[in-house]
């Protein structure tokens, strides 16, 4: 019986919860290490508290964050307009959390040049980083799932070493650390998971600046050990367009990087006018924008990390996403098809490669998967 037709004959009765997947497929993906597991991401993640009166942050506009008077005008006037185009994730670290997300793309910030709360940002500020930190060390510690592993991707960290908040930022990851995985050592792999679960150790951290590597021994150089590629286009056909020249360029291992495709529509001028001046029938938003392309681009990342064969750990791992929970997508393959979430297809995908992996000749699809988990976590 070939791959796909005993994957479809697994999976006539779906079962695997989006809040356990890892550990309810665990036969599959064990053997693998975090850079060779398919999964779901969030883009922006923790945005879903960004508001008309949310304060601008340090990657906004200037003008807008040192002038008090004109940022109030600004966000009267923008009224539902700029929180629009800034809030790329309904659900909650919470509700992403269950929903089945195990890859946060994080922006951080200072409420203000002298304080040392600190806060995600995309343009405005939305949810405090404690918020953030205590959600995923709460979900890890908690019996029911603590086999899942979540990566933090601290892409940018708007601080500088003589902000009072830098120091509070590290010292926030410190807290944290024993539930953190140590940083592989000079170039070495990422352990299996199956390793990892010997352990209490469930959290990734990747940073995007400058940090004391000896202090912290469990953060990851972004540089080192992830591969993000931003695309940087304004419409479905192009993205898609430019994620085939991508993978057709890059067809070396990855195993050694967490590599993430970043499935997302970057919205310019052109976008934003279009759906204000046509009242809605032109995407207005980035929730409206991720609603129509996030179909065609789960279905991308189910053909390519299917049909062209991929030797384990050489496909894009992450999924990334915005606004996930609103899509569903039907991938087929000879034998049978599936109409599912974003993270349903990924569990397909990392079933499919337990099952051409040498280490995991039977009990790959042994579990009976459980129904997903509600979609939304607001």
């Amino acid at each position: 019986m070939s791959d796909m037709c005993e994957l479809a004959a697994q999976l006539q009765s779906h079962n695997w919860s989006g809040r356990t997947w890892m550990w309810d497929i665990r036969d599959a993906i064990g053997p693998m290490s975090i850079a060779q597991v398919a999964m779901v991401g969030t883009h922006n993640t923790a945005t879903s508290r960004i508001t008309r009166t949310s304060k601008f942050g340090r990657d906004g506009p200037k003008m807008l964050r040192k002038n008090g008077v004109l940022a109030s005008f600004v966000r009267f006037v923008g009224g539902v307009f700029l929180p629009s185009w800034s809030k790329c994730q309904r659900m909650t670290i919470e509700g992403q959390l269950n929903f089945g997300v195990r890859y946060f793309d994080l922006r951080i910030a200072p409420y203000s040049e002298l304080s040392t709360s600190l806060y995600t940002t995309h343009g405005l500020l939305s949810t405090k980083l404690e918020e953030v930190l205590g959600a995923v060390e709460t979900f890890v510690t908690d019996p029911a799932t603590s086999h899942e592993f979540i990566l933090l991707d601290f892409q940018h960290v708007f601080l500088s070493p003589n902000d009072p908040g830098y120091t509070a930022f590290f010292q926030s990851l410190l807290r944290i650390k024993e539930i953190c995985v140590p940083r592989p050592a000079n170039g070495a792999p990422f352990p299996s998971l199956s390793e990892l679960w010997k352990t209490r150790q469930r959290v990734f951290i990747f940073m995007g600046c400058n940090f004391d590597v000896d202090q912290l021994a469990f953060v990851c150089s972004r540089e080192q050990h992830l591969s993000s590629p931003w695309l940087n286009k304004h419409n479905k056909r192009d993205l898609l367009h430019a994620l085939d020249e991508q993978a057709l360029a890059q067809r070396r291992t990855y195993a050694e990087k967490v590599f993430s495709t970043q499935a997302i529509i970057t919205p310019n001028y052109r976008t934003v006018l279009s759906g204000f001046f046509t009242f809605g029938i032109l995407p207005s938003s980035v929730r409206a924008l991720a609603k129509s392309a996030n179909p065609d681009l789960m279905q991308w990342f189910w053909m390519r990390n299917t049909s062209c064969t991929p030797s384990i750990g050489m496909h894009k791992n992450v999924l990334l996403l915005d606004f996930p929970e609103l899509s569903m997508a039907e991938v087929r393959w000879d034998g049978g098809s599936l109409r599912g979430t974003a993270v349903d297809i990924c569990v397909c995908a990392n079933l499919l490669r337990g099952l051409k992996s040498a280490s995991a000749p039977e009990r790959v699809l042994s579990c009976r998967l459980r129904p997903s988990d509600d979609m939304a976590g607001d």
